[in-house]
């Protein structure tokens, strides 16, 4: 009786060793019931346990989830992808298509920071580039916002300074002539290279809709003074 006690004893700090250590699962893992990683450490903040993903040994940038905590009732879920050495390592959000088992990426988050829908290579802090295709899908890549806020630090009110040069009407239709836009405004050519800001626009759209309000004026000014003049004819 003693010595299965004893074997008994062994094989329970055998396991618990055991399930101690770190754990390597090699293929798939299957349950029906919760996966608890780790434990929760008293009075500690920072990483906790890591959940580790494994590749191909031609790339061993650490690839890993965790669960991070800064302070009291403030929590991190930390997705690691690589080490910092190449800026195209990438977080790729997608779908796998069912008939031709072609993985469509949708979402990416690239290393630098940069985020990137409808492009597997975001080189701005967000990019939204056309329409996604595939074989089952065709879906436009739009930016859908109620209230849509854009900080600028110069706006156009600068127009109706008393010391703005108002150019005449003259030197705007000369520059419509040689040039095919309007001045201050962006060519068409401009725009397809490089594409608009659009807080910069609405502030030179603006800075036109006030130059022209200032020649309406100008010409009512005028109008009224002709129609005077026209009524003491009149009189006369």
């Amino acid at each position: 009786m003693r010595k299965i006690l004893s074997i008994v004893c062994l094989l329970f700090f055998f396991v618990i060793n055991i399930l101690a250590q770190d754990q390597t699962i090699e293929g798939n893992l299957i349950t029906s019931g919760d996966i608890n990683v780790g434990n929760n450490v008293p009075n500690k903040w920072g990483i906790g346990a890591k959940i580790h993903l494994r590749g191909t040994t031609l790339s061993n940038d650490p690839i890993w989830i965790a669960k991070y905590t800064p302070k009291q009732e403030t929590t991190d879920l930390r997705i690691n992808v690589g080490d910092g050495y190449s800026v195209e390592d990438r977080l790729v959000i997608g779908t796998t298509e069912w008939n031709t088992a072609i993985f469509q990426e949708w979402f990416v988050v690239r290393m630098d920071g940069n985020v990137g829908i409808g492009t597997a290579q975001p080189t701005s802090t967000l990019d939204v580039n056309g329409r996604i295709k595939s074989s089952s899908l065709d879906v436009s890549q739009l930016i859908r916002a109620k209230e849509v806020k854009i900080q600028i630090p110069d706006w156009s009110d600068f127009v109706f300074a008393p010391d703005y040069n108002l150019p005449s009407l003259t030197e705007v239709e000369q520059h419509i002539k040689e040039k095919q836009h309007l001045p201050d405004i962006p060519s068409e050519k401009e725009v397809k290279e490089n594409g608009i800001d659009l807080g910069v626009m609405q502030a030179k759209l603006l800075q036109k809709i006030e130059e022209l309000t200032l020649y309406v004026i100008e010409q009512d000014k005028k109008i009224v003074e002709l129609q005077q003049k026209l009524d003491e004819l009149k009189k006369d």
